[in-house]
């Protein structure tokens, strides 16, 4: 299932929520405008999520026009309220230093397979969604590669999806013997996810519980 679906899904629980009960001839560009600029000052919704919801709704009301149920959307172009006020606004990438310090911590305090896995996060460029997705049965600890072909759905009853891209790739683990030996520990155990076994996770039915931390 591709990922789009629990993302609009997402996107029209919150427009039903606000206009379910509003005819869709009476919704107003300042009404949307207002129910977008809302979500922001809430704070309580990532930009990009925001973003996803005002696409939704511009999707929607386009089709209304296409259809000839409505002279106009409304909801067009709405996205850039949502739009972060800086660039990385929100994130702040770790530097070199306190990336070194984090993986030496990991190292001498925790689980061999959890350190190996924060390498991967660190020196690999794999996103969240791909390093949550990772078996076992995709790594070769003997050259160090990693396929990367799917990417872990948003919910966990859903499942995993492709990559962002679509494609599938090859990356490589650090070149160090030691930490590859480290993170053989996890293999052992088959062909489970590497991300729930290098982060401590059980994985039951609807839910996943975090039993391990930094």
């Amino acid at each position: 299932m591709s990922r789009s679906v629990p993302n609009y899904e997402c996107a029209l629980l919150y427009i039903n929520r606000q206009f379910g009960k509003v005819s869709v001839e009476d919704i107003t560009r300042p009404a949307v405008r207002d129910f977008i600029e809302g979500l922001v000052v809430e704070g309580k919704l990532a930009r990009r999520t925001i973003q996803n919801i005002a696409a939704a709704m511009s999707s929607c009301l386009g089709y209304g026009v296409e259809m000839e149920v409505l002279q106009n959307n409304v909801a067009i172009r709405l996205k850039k309220l949502a739009k972060p006020e800086g660039p990385g606004k929100g994130v702040r990438a770790l530097p070199l230093e306190e990336t070194r310090a984090l993986l030496a911590a990991t190292k001498e305090h925790t689980p061999p397979s959890f350190h190996a896995f924060l390498m991967c996060v660190a020196t690999t460029g794999m996103r969240g969604g791909e390093l949550r997705a990772l078996r076992w049965s995709d790594v070769d600890l003997n050259d160090g590669s990693i396929v990367v072909s799917k990417s872990a759905a948003v919910r966990v009853r859903y499942p995993d999806g492709p990559t962002k891209g679509g494609k599938v790739r090859n990356v490589f683990m650090s070149d160090d013997a030691d930490l590859r030996a480290r993170a053989g520990g996890g293999a052992q155990k088959g062909g489970g996810s590497v991300g729930s076994d290098c982060l401590g996770l059980k994985v039951g039915e609807g839910k996943t519980t975090q039993t391990t931390a930094i």
